[in-house]
């Protein structure tokens, strides 16, 4: 685990065994059990290029070569989204794959592990969905709080899946994430209609 000491909230600047399946993520995260695969089941560029794609392999935030798990962890963009998650639990520290987040979440939120893997859905699922909308609807991301407000959007969306008290709890702790985000950035134009709606503005 990194150190967020050294790596300060801000918009500039060991492979995992198994990943979650991101196409399932969003329904299978609320069960016991996650679905895991090899990491070469994402269609990331490092694995379309093993199936003959020719194309640009750079990661869409920014000129790294696109892997899983710099795409979901390593990229400075994704760091900030991480350090920002780690800023609210009160963590000095942040994951650089998917084991480290199993152990750093389980260090830092003991008593939420029913929404251990919820959150890591919502992470990247809003990961994965800007992510495309860059490469393929040529989406600017002026800042990675966009990344979180998104995320926080799909977690609000979710809390309507738990059960009353687990719900308005996912519900909550969503909310607190983004609003230390946008505190944070209290210069950012973020339109509260739009982030309450999971849309994510280039304004």
């Amino acid at each position: 685990m990194v150190s967020i000491a050294n790596h300060n909230p801000s918009p500039h600047g060991c492979s995992p065994a198994h990943w979650p399946c991101l196409s399932l993520l969003p329904s299978l995260c609320f069960g016991d059990e996650v679905l895991r695969t090899s990491p070469h089941a994402t269609l990331t560029k490092d694995n379309m290029l093993r199936k003959k794609w020719k194309g640009n392999t750079k990661c869409p935030f920014c000129n790294e070569n696109e892997t899983i798990n710099h795409l979901f962890f390593e990229c400075e963009v994704i760091k900030y989204v991480w350090s920002m998650v780690a800023l609210v639990l009160g963590a000095n520290c942040r994951p650089e794959n998917i084991e480290q987040y199993l152990v750093w979440i389980q260090n830092y939120m003991p008593n939420g592990k029913k929404f251990h893997m919820v959150g890591l859905a919502g992470i990247c699922w809003a990961i994965w969905k800007i992510r495309n909308k860059v490469c393929f609807d040529k989406k600017i991301v002026r800042s990675p709080t966009e990344i979180i407000c998104y995320a926080c959007s799909f977690l609000k969306y979710w809390s309507g899946l738990q059960r009353d008290e687990d719900g308005r709890a996912l519900e909550e702790g969503a909310e607190v994430l983004q609003q230390a985000v946008i505190q944070h950035h209290p210069r950012q134009r973020i339109r509260s209609n739009d982030v309450a709606r999971g849309a994510i503005t280039n304004g």
